[in-house]
């Protein structure tokens, strides 16, 4: 995953600390996709979606449908979803998530989960923070088909410094206010 996606994903994480959150990422869809091909990720944005309750499927449903128009509009797909956990030691998939992986797949082909560990977000060492699954078969096997630029940390530390999780926008913010924009665009550079 770029540094712009990583980034996102940890600013999702510091505003709500309290709240579990979820979003997906997405990258330039090619000319010729090879579902069957399981190649390592390669996300190039992120979309926050929502903090707190993530199971409410009207939310989910829409949510999805807004991503899915501007995918279209942009030449984008999905290819992953990421899960941070409120329960600072829960570090594995959900039930939820599960479900919510297989209709990904379904859809989307080739996509790849992320769980963050909270606990190793503020690591100082070299440690990945978080897990990775790829879903085969009907099952999540765990996959290191996923990497980060090697700047995505630094900047993923500067911009919590800077408060820029203040200026996140996820899904749910835009459903309480619609003038909010979804996209963050603002936190691309």
């Amino acid at each position: 995953m770029n540094s712009t996606s990583y980034v996102k994903m940890l600013l999702h994480a510091a505003k709500y600390p309290h709240c579990s959150v979820n979003g997906l990422f997405v990258r330039k869809k090619s000319k010729k996709e090879d579902e069957s091909s399981r190649t390592p990720m390669q996300a190039k944005n992120c979309i926050p979606l929502f903090h707190g309750n993530l199971t409410l499927l009207p939310m989910l449903e829409l949510a999805l449908t807004e991503v899915e128009a501007y995918c279209e509009e942009e030449g984008l797909t999905v290819c992953g979803y990421y899960h941070i956990h409120s329960d600072i030691n829960n570090t594995l998939p959900d039930i939820f998530t599960h479900k919510l992986m297989e209709k990904l797949d379904e859809n989307y082909g080739n996509v790849c989960l992320v769980i963050v560990d909270n606990r190793k977000i503020n690591n100082e060492e070299d440690e990945v923070p978080y897990s990775t699954y790829n879903y085969v078969d009907g099952r999540l096997v765990p996959t290191s088909s996923v990497f980060m630029d090697t700047e995505a940390a630094e900047r993923a530390g500067k911009a919590i410094q800077d408060g820029l999780y203040r200026d996140l926008v996820d899904f749910d913010n835009h459903l309480d206010n619609i003038s909010l924009d979804w996209r963050n665009e603002h936190l691309d550079k």
